[in-house]
């Protein structure tokens, strides 16, 4: 068997399917096998697939896909005489043979031809058919071309660019001219060569008819179906027209190629006989004007192709490909024409020479992500057509409200690779995706993030090592980002409307491609069709149990009924692997997708089988170029990146930030609006331009101005410190891990650091081991609770990292790590920075030693970096993630390491979303309004209460999202009497609906629900066996509609879950007249059993 293209009806390309047939065999002595290494998509191929020629020609289903294929020859029959097995060939096959987007092709020797040696396979599938039919037109004219006048319209169009390379490198035209849209008219002598084409026609701008002189031309190659309208700049008595986009004589069409099949079939007559009257038209036209037209159909021919290999060993021929993908990604990635849209030029080879924005900066070019012009994404397997680099040209599309036009038809997702154009910030606009029913649209949230800053914050999908100002390189990656939005199924999208964005200031949304996925609910019943799609696999580097491989499926229901009953069982089969624990969906309603891990032991490195079992059924699907087998990390940057989020983690949702040093001694951040981070006193008191909180001044009257920094280490006692009370109130807020800062910015360390400094609290201030303690009471009083340690790479005032200081911005007003000693503001004397060791080099004898020691001697599970510029990160993570999976422990980096290729999980502060981002984040926030460190100068009232704190956890956990919250104890280790009461106040509730929050996973299909004249707010969450609604106001109504396709069914349990552990039954009901939702009756007195967030739970009964 092998997989090939095809389909089973006539259908558009958003229906082609990947099917699994017999291969090809001998039937004939001058038969050819040949294995496809490459095939090409010509505008035939599509046209032939939708039923073009069905009027005349009745084609067997299921239909194979695809004229031009290059590849190696596997078996040849006995009369075969001019190739041999192994030969590298390129071919037009055939009618009889037609199937070339296929693993394996058959035909007999004379259409095949050897492939130039000097061209790839790619290259080479790209030249027979377009260039045979240009070859063969060229032929036609009744002469010589030399020194002759060729127009080619389309020039850049398969055809075209053929004819125009010909016309001047073989038929020696003196003259060739051809048209071209605006954007393409440099791309002409860039893909054709200087002098290919000796006049170029913006058709635009102007109609070709106005510039070229009448009676001009000897030679016309139609390839738009305008033969007729250019009559009048045709040669008088030798012009020559040859077109093949009007309309052949019902006569060709029966001796045609295309007709040449076994069973010999024949043109209707009357088409036959209107087709032959159209054609006597057109040429009574011609000969009016003295000009000879015709219409050609191409005859396959290897003895044409070995020509044309010939000229392409001369460098007389090059093709142009456009974009290229694998065939297993044509079923389903749909590519949305972008190019008439594009308005701005984000890709440049050299600093200044594109403006993604109005700085003049850009990104470099992306030819290194991409494979001849098309990306495919790491995470979901969308892939998109992303030319890239464009000389001179627009890549790219600013939003501005455009329209776009789509084919219409039934569609799973849409996709989009966009970015935003300021630094450091989240840039976001709505987009409408309307259908062809005109009664409705949808709307979702188009959101991206920074697509630079200085401290890595977040990841993007495609991560570029620098980025280009106006007049230099800036080696701060940059990077651009996957979005998705589900689509309505059973409607037919017909186009999308961009927002509007186009403040340069505030920022601009770019898109840089859209695709859409494939995924009709069609069903030939009126009941419901059932129907599980794989759209991905993806091998991890997690693992379960004893060493057993993480492999992550994606699954679409496109259909129109639920999976439901048994549910749906998902295994892999492979000689070499073996399925060790087999993936399992309850519940998958149309529209929705899930990701499922399926377990695996063994390894392998080719195309494996992914089996789908629903309610007794089995189907399996061919999956090629998969490797899996877990490795050992290295340094290198593809390596490091494999890595991500273990599942406790993406299952923990809740952490406890703690914030607590030195700086807690002054403990002053002043107050909103005019508060600062409190745990950076030091450094504001040093520089007044930013010192917005006036901490130069609180520092002066509380301290006097000889008071260094360092004099705090005494005060800094810890005397009212408790590990195991720390460890308790954590466990009482309902959060499953901590993290700790073990050494801010300040440089003093609250763990034992060796001899890389003695700056730690062993040394000053407790004199204690103060993380060892925290770990301990941990590990002793609730193991289950996950431990992290905070770690700022760099030191502001350590003269050590000098080599390596940076400023956040320009400007005296920007966070800074000097890498210089401190000036005290009063007296300008140079502050000490005590227990400072002597080392050579900061990143290699202090800042990597030191997380080595964090990851080693205290086993932390979270390396929560900070301020990740210059670093040793890379050596570091890779040997951490050996040493850790070593000891059966899966651990996990944030995204403030320095190297985003190593960020697990992204790091806003202060920020959630409006919708769900696939790549795992945590937003970190204080429960003071604006600080993470202790400030004495927030009142109790100003704290976080239990309402923010669980409207927050529960809005962050619906979007993919993890919340660490911080607090700040004091210096003396006592925690403010007001944080310590809302943490427990909240972890009741927290305790009492944790199933709703932990493990579980965000919805797909929407994250929230608003209807404010109802007062409904509305979250979503689910896990395997329920559904859960949670409601973050009273609802006006004791009956509830929540405007959502909600997945229940009849039979489910519907409960309201309480505090006090209940959960009373709710009934429910769907009402098709008011829309796709749920109405549910929920008694009165309920909403007097809980406080701050309202929970209904679905759990799946069958």
């Amino acid at each position: 068997m092998m997989l090939s293209v095809g389909v089973s009806s006539y259908a558009n390309p958003s229906e082609y399917q990947l099917l699994e047939l017999p291969r090809p065999e001998i039937t004939d002595p001058k038969d050819v096998i040949v294995k496809v290494h490459a095939a090409s998509v010509n505008p035939v191929d599509l046209k032939k697939a939708e039923g073009v020629f069905k009027v005349a020609l009745k084609d067997s289903f299921p239909y194979k896909l695809g004229y031009d294929a290059s590849g190696t020859v596997t078996e040849i029959g006995a009369g075969v005489t001019q190739f041999k097995v192994g030969d590298a060939v390129y071919v037009r096959l055939p009618e009889s043979h037609r199937g070339s987007w296929a693993e394996y092709a058959v035909c007999p020797e004379r259409y095949i031809a050897l492939k130039p040696p000097s061209l790839s396979f790619e290259d080479a599938a790209a030249i027979p058919l377009a260039a045979t039919t240009a070859f063969q037109a060229l032929r036609k004219y009744d002469g010589d071309l030399s020194g002759k006048t060729v127009f080619v319209p389309a020039g850049l169009s398969g055809t075209g660019q053929f004819c125009c390379q010909l016309a001047k490198n073989v038929f020696h035209a003196g003259k060739v001219i051809t048209t071209v849209s605006t954007s393409k008219v440099p791309k002409v002598p860039e893909l054709l060569g200087d002098g290919t084409v000796d006049e170029i026609i913006d058709y635009k701008k102007v109609d070709p008819k106005t510039i070229i002189e009448h009676g001009s031309v000897d030679f016309l190659f139609d390839t738009t179906g305008l033969a007729m309208d250019y009559l009048c700049l045709m040669r008088r008595g030798s012009g020559c027209i040859i077109s093949i986009s009007t309309a052949p004589s019902g006569d060709q069409l029966q001796n045609s190629a295309v007709m040449r099949l076994p069973h010999r079939p024949t043109v209707p007559l009357v088409p036959r006989l209107a087709l032959n009257v159209l054609d006597a038209v057109r040429k009574l036209r011609a000969r009016r004007y003295g000009v000879s037209y015709s219409y050609m159909f191409l005859e396959p021919s290897g003895e044409d192709l070995g020509t044309l290999g010939g000229y392409a060993q001369e460098g007389k021929l090059k093709p142009v490909i456009g974009t290229t993908v694998k065939m297993q990604d044509i079923e389903e990635s749909i590519f949305v024409p972008l190019e008439s849209y594009y308005n701005n030029k984000g890709f440049g080879k050299a600093p200044g020479e594109a403006a993604l924005n109005s700085l003049n900066e850009s990104y470099p070019d992306p030819s290194f992500a991409t494979v001849n012009g098309t990306y495919k994404s790491h995470q979901s397997g969308i892939v998109y057509s992303l030319p890239g680099y464009q000389n001179g040209s627009f890549d790219n599309a600013i939003c501005s409200g455009q329209t776009i036009h789509v084919e219409p038809a039934e569609y799973f997702s849409v996709s989009m690779l966009v970015s935003s154009d300021v630094f450091g910030a989240t840039v976001s606009g709505n987009v409408t995706y309307n259908y062809t029913d005109s009664i409705e649209s949808t709307i979702s949230e188009l959101r991206a993030l920074p697509w630079w800053s200085f401290l890595t914050l977040t990841r993007g999908e495609i991560i570029f090592p620098y980025r280009y100002t106006a007049n230099r390189t800036d080696f701060n990656t940059s990077h651009i980002f996957e979005y998705t939005a589900t689509l309505q199924p059973g409607k037919k999208l017909s186009s999308i409307t961009l927002p509007s964005t186009t403040n340069a200031t505030s920022g601009r949304l770019h898109v840089f491609a859209i695709s859409l996925w494939r995924g009709s609910s069609e069903s030939s019943s009126n009941s419901p069709s059932v129907r599980a799609e794989i759209q991905f696999v993806r091998p991890t580097q997690k693992w379960v149990g004893d060493g057993h491989q993480v492999v992550e499926v994606t699954i679409n229901n496109p259909g129109t009924g639920c999976i439901s009953n048994g549910g749906l069982n998902i295994s892999i089969s492979d000689p070499d692997v073996q399925t060790s624990r087999p993936g399992f969906i309850r519940r998958l309603c149309p529209g929705d997708q899930k990701r499922v891990d399926v377990a695996v032991a063994g390894a392998s490195n080719g195309t494996l089988t992914v089996m789908l079992e629903y309610d007794g059924l089995v189907s399996s699907t061919k999956i090629p170029d998969i490797q899996l087998g877990l490795t050992d990390w290295t340094a290198d940057y593809d390596s490091i990146s494999r890595h991500e989020s273990p599942q406790w983690f993406d299952d923990g949702k809740y952490g406890i930030f703690i914030h607590w040093g030195p700086y807690s001694v002054p403990g002053w951040g002043n107050s909103t609006p005019y508060e600062t981070y409190a745990e950076w006193f030091w450094w504001y008191s040093t520089h007044r331009a930013a010192d917005v909180s006036d901490v130069y001044d609180y520092r002066l009257r509380t301290f006097g101005p000889t008071w260094n920094y360092d004099n705090s280490f005494p005060d800094f006692t810890a005397a009212n410190f408790d590990s195991k009370g720390l460890v308790d109130l954590i466990h009482d807020s309902g959060a499953k891990y901590f993290v700790l800062t073990t050494k801010h910015h300040d440089g003093f360390a609250l763990f034992d650091t060796a001899e890389t400094t003695h700056r730690n609290a062993l040394h000053y201030g407790p004199k204690r081991d103060l993380v060892r303690e925290i770990f301990d009471a941990a590990d002793k009083y609730h193991p289950e609770i996950h431990r992290g340690t905070y770690f700022s790479l760099p030191e502001w005032f350590n003269p050590d990292f000098g080599p390596y200081g940076f400023a956040n911005g320009p400007g005296n007003t920007s966070s800074s790590w000097p890498g210089i000693i401190a000036r005290n503001p009063y007296t300008g004397l140079n502050e000490p920075y005590t227990g400072r060791l002597p080392i050579n080099d900061f990143i290699v004898d202090l800042m990597v030693p030191q997380m080595e020691i964090l990851a080693y001697n205290y086993s932390t599970d979270i390396m929560w970096c900070d301020c990740g510029a210059a670093n040793g990160t890379a050596g570091f993570a890779a040997n951490w993630w050996n040493h850790a999976r070593a000891e059966n422990r899966q651990v996990t980096i944030n995204s403030r390491c320095g190297i985003p290729q190593a960020s697990d999980f992204d790091t806003p502060e202060y920020t959630t979303f409006s919708s769900p981002q696939r790549h795992k984040w945590e937003t970190n926030e204080g429960m003071d309004p604006f600080s993470y460190g202790y400030n004495r100068a927030t009142t109790p009232k100003a704290y976080m209460n239990a309402t923010s704190l669980i409207g927050d956890l529960v809005d962050i956990v619906s979007k993919n999202g993890n919340f660490l919250l911080d607090i700040g104890p004091r210096a003396d280790g006592s925690i403010v009497e007001a944080e310590v009461q809302n943490l427990r106040e909240a972890g009741k509730w927290i305790h009492a609906h944790g199933e709703a929050i932990f493990n579980t996973t965000y919805w797909f299909v929407m994250s929230e629900y608003q209807n404010y004249e109802e007062n409904i707010d509305v979250r979503f969450t689910q896990t395997n066996d329920a559904f859960y609604i949670l409601m973050l106001e009273r609802p006006s109504s004791d009956n509830v509609y929540i405007d959502a396709p909600i997945p229940v069914l009849d039979g489910d349990s519907v409960t309201v879950l309480d505090s006090a552990g209940g959960e009373t039954p709710v009934q429910w009901n769907k009402d098709s007249q008011k829309g796709p939702g749920v109405t549910f009756h929920i008694p009165e007195e309920i909403f007097g059993h809980d406080e701050y967030c309202w929970v209904l739970k679905v759990e799946y009964r069958f």
